[in-house]
């Protein structure tokens, strides 16, 4: 695992890499110990897990970290990519939101086991879900097209806050947008063999008459 980690971030500091790592690998053998049970993911394998659940969550850090103090994941499922960003970005808030009530039943395990303090588990419905304040940014992976995460997020995003979007490079129609957001950029993320071609997709919400 931090060999892994340490391809991804050379410039981290070894004693903050080896914690990072520890966690992780406390993350990966508490969800392997869960999907024995509940329908948390399609991945078994460990080497799985760890490339497409945590390396795939963790290579938009960077954008993550460019964001404000709150972050909402949503539609998170079994805590990704929230769970990896939160431990990798302690300085930050983030909103885990799912309505899978059982998938946030091991979100709260995992942040009570990893001691997360900067992760709040919310099981709701985005449809319902009303934060106290309006949310900086908003990341989702692997839910819907992006008009539908455009409209699940609309009610939730302060007016120029980003909703940021992990696709695949080989869908299209991403600068289609519904009234009160506009398109911003799509960038590619690091490219590894063992990973998809991905990519992210960034709005921003705006003022709409």
């Amino acid at each position: 695992m931090r060999n892994r980690l340490s391809g991804l971030f050379p410039s981290m500091p070894g004693k903050i890499l080896d914690k990072r790592s520890r966690q992780l690998i406390c993350l990966l053998a508490l969800l392997q110990r869960w999907a024995r049970r509940v329908n948390l993911t399609s991945l078994h394998s460990s080497h799985d897990i760890v490339e497409r659940h945590f390396v795939d969550s963790l290579l938009t850090l960077e954008y993550v970290q460019q964001s404000g103090e709150v972050v909402l994941d949503l539609g998170t499922g079994a805590g990704f990519p929230g769970l990896p960003l939160a431990i990798f970005s302690p300085e930050q808030t983030f909103i885990l939101l799912d309505g899978n009530t059982r998938k946030i039943a091991f979100v709260r395990q995992a942040v009570m086991e990893l001691e997360l303090g900067n992760v709040m588990p919310v099981g709701e419905h985005s449809k319902v879900y009303r934060p106290a304040q309006p949310i900086d940014t908003i990341i989702s992976r692997a839910v819907g097209t992006a008009l539908e995460l455009q409209r699940a997020a609309k009610d939730l995003l302060e007016v120029n806050g980003r909703l940021l979007c992990m696709k695949t490079s080989r869908e299209t129609g991403f600068e289609d947008c519904i009234p009160g957001f506009r398109f911003v950029r799509k960038i590619s993320l690091i490219k590894d063999g063992s990973l998809p071609d991905r990519c992210l997709i960034e709005y921003q919400r705006v003022e709409h008459s």
